[in-house]
């Protein structure tokens, strides 16, 4: 994940510590996720638990056999089972990921989701999220079923070379809530552009587990052509993010005209449908600077109903990425001075109310950790206040378990001091996406 390099002359243990956990290579963003390996057979899955998980798409997409597939067993009745598949492309505009969810056994359509035309290098991503029908559903083919089946391909891609994929599962546990008592989703989300402040030096990293935590301010870095830097933000629900990025003028007409692009992503690590005004995402940076603007609704129950975004909380991520430099080109490559301005708006307010005792399909047994405060399954038996945290298995992950990211945030931090050594690769353009909605089932 890391290269290692480490001068000759090194004089004691600390400081070649300090450089090993400092110093990044150049590589595309790092997804992160433990290894797994999904099958072509539709009759013989993969199974995964909730958790982060890496494999690798081939293509072309269309053929049954470069499908890889998973599934899925529900520790909780009624739950809703979130999925995200965020890919990083060496190839960029022709290429394309999907996901698609069936219940087990008689293979009911629930959800699926497609997007393509990603930029060369930066993350793209899709996500389902298959649970009940609405607030007070007990009755749907997908709602109900113990075991879900999941198909991840190239979507409609003719490409061929490999699609690094990392592939995020939660259960979230069903909600008690009335619906009077939850947040309705607004008719028109929309958030304002934040205010710039005196800015805070800080370098984002090419990694969603390294990224570091930020709160509501301004933050400036410098962004090499070909790189895509990340942030951290926590929201709360009924809480929402804006986001916005200033690139100044150019002082000098030397070197090639980058394209800027401003990325938010969810919790599942999938990019955000804007929910601004007047939203501009990308632009180049010119004589006449730039400058870009995204933002989330907030964070409610019934967003999910309305075929809206932001519908749990966790952490989000800010990108900012600069494209590649043309290899061909005799101008130099540049860096892209940026201020990072972002705002969390909202107080936390509108969480639903969750059972006290969840039990399993079918009422078998209750899953061991579950609680009142930790409705989430993030990990195997590891139970979270939101959707945070990657752990890997259920030993050594109290800090997720209790919503704690502090040692996350300090190896964010760490890696950050260094990422000027780190290019992944270019502006997120993500278009022709398309949802196809679940299939109501009753």
């Amino acid at each position: 994940m890391m290269a290692r390099a480490v001068a000759a002359t090194i004089a004691s243990v600390p400081v070649l510590a300090l450089l090993l956990a400092a110093v990044p290579a150049a590589a595309d963003v790092d997804l992160g996720g433990s290894p797994v390996e999904g099958t072509a057979n539709p009759a013989d899955p993969t199974r995964l638990t909730a958790g982060l998980w890496a494999d690798t798409l081939t293509g072309p997409g269309a053929s049954p056999a470069n499908t890889l597939r998973f599934s899925y067993q529900r520790t909780m009745e009624y739950s809703t089972v979130l999925i995200g598949v965020v890919g990083v492309s060496a190839e960029g505009a022709g290429d394309a990921l999907g996901i698609t969810v069936t219940a087990a056994p008689d293979g009911t359509s629930c959800d699926s989701d497609e997007t393509s035309y990603p930029a060369p290098g930066t993350a793209f991503g899709v996500s389902v999220a298959v649970g009940p029908d609405d607030v007070d559903d007990r009755d749907s083919v997908c709602g109900r079923a113990a075991t879900l089946d999941i198909a991840v391909d190239r979507g409609s891609s003719e490409l061929t070379s490999d699609l690094p994929v990392a592939i995020r599962v939660v259960e979230e546990a069903p909600s008690v809530s009335a619906v009077p008592d939850l947040l309705e989703p607004a008719d028109a989300p929309r958030v304002a552009l934040p205010t710039p402040g005196p800015p805070t030096r800080l370098a984002g990293v090419p990694s969603f587990d390294e990224a570091p935590e930020i709160e509501t301010g301004t933050y400036a870095d410098d962004v090499p052509q070909g790189a895509q830097r990340l942030y951290r933000v926590r929201l709360g629900w009924g809480q929402a993010l804006a986001a916005r990025v200033d690139v100044p003028g150019r002082t000098s007409v030397e070197g090639s005209y980058p394209t800027v692009g401003l990325t938010v992503y969810d919790p599942v690590r999938n990019p955000v449908e804007s929910a601004v005004e007047e939203t501009l995402g990308e632009g180049t940076y010119d004589e006449d600077g730039v400058q870009l603007f995204e933002g989330t609704p907030r964070v409610a129950y019934l967003n999910r109903f309305a075929g809206q975004a932001a519908t749990v909380p966790g952490d989000y991520w800010v990108a900012v990425s600069v494209s590649p430099a043309d290899p061909d080109a005799e101008e130099p490559a540049v860096d892209v001075p940026v201020e990072l301005s972002v705002e969390v708006i909202g107080d936390a307010a509108g969480a639903p109310a969750f059972p006290k005792v969840a039990p399993g399909p079918s009422g078998s047994d209750v899953p061991a950790g579950y609680g009142l405060a930790t409705p989430y399954l993030v990990g195997d038996g590891v139970f979270s206040a939101d959707v945070s945290g990657t752990p890997r298995s259920a030993e050594g992950s109290d800090d997720a378990a209790a919503g704690d990211d502090g040692s996350r945030r300090t190896a964010g931090l760490a890696v950050g001091g260094a990422s000027l050594l780190c290019c992944a690769a270019g502006v997120v353009l993500l278009a022709r996406r398309r949802r196809v909605s679940r299939a109501a089932a009753r």
